[in-house]
């Protein structure tokens, strides 16, 4: 008699079990796709801003074109930060694993424009919120709004002494680095109930 008991019990035991694993399941199929999504976000934004940009060097280039070989290498090398934020946008659209790694890179590079001595340097792929210090005769301090951008310059005669914090770059760095942890999570997840699968 104890036998004919022991089949359903073991039967009930599997069935909590099951039902107890298909939400969370369910779950983290909802969170992997909410990832793909915010990654396939972020990387049409980094295609916009960097599609803006080249179209603006480019535009900057032949209105104002001359055969200074120094200024065809500047010019070369806005096109390279421009182009860099395309390529980072499409590895976010095709998957590839080191998207976020581009992304943050991109990111980094757009948080502080600033001009000190005879260096200036700004690279906005996208939109910009900044907070901007002027320190060349007292602290000054203001808000700015805009969008790609790209500004370096090498000059002695340089007066102007300045830091710009571009706080929506630092909110993306902020907000790929939980992609990555979320990204992260979801593959030792998957590889969890691939072994036991097993």
């Amino acid at each position: 008699m104890q036998k004919e008991h022991e089949i359903p019990v073991l039967r009930k035991a599997v069935g909590v079990s099951c039902n107890t694993l298909k939400p969370s399941l369910q779950m983290a199929g909802y969170y992997k796709e909410k990832v793909k999504s915010d990654i396939f976000s972020l990387g049409i934004y980094q295609i916009a801003g960097g599609l803006i940009g080249i179209v603006k060097i480019l535009f900057a280039f032949f209105v104002n074109f001359s055969f200074n070989g120094l200024e065809i290498i500047f010019y070369v090398i806005m096109l390279s930060f421009f182009i860099f934020s395309v390529f980072a946008g499409f590895a976010c659209i095709n998957g590839r694993s080191d998207a976020l790694k581009f992304s943050s890179l991109n990111q980094y590079f757009q948080i502080l424009s600033f001009s000190i001595l005879s260096l200036s340097f700004s690279y906005i792929a996208g939109v910009y919120l900044s907070i901007n210090f002027d320190i060349t005769n007292s602290t000054e301090l203001d808000l700015g709004f805009g969008y790609s951008k790209f500004s370096l310059r090498i000059d002695d005669k340089n007066e102007k002494t300045y830091v710009h914090i571009n706080l929506i770059a630092i909110g993306l760095v902020y907000w790929i680095d939980k992609l990555k942890s979320r990204n992260q999570n979801d593959i030792e997840f998957a590889e969890n109930n691939s072994v036991k699968g097993s």
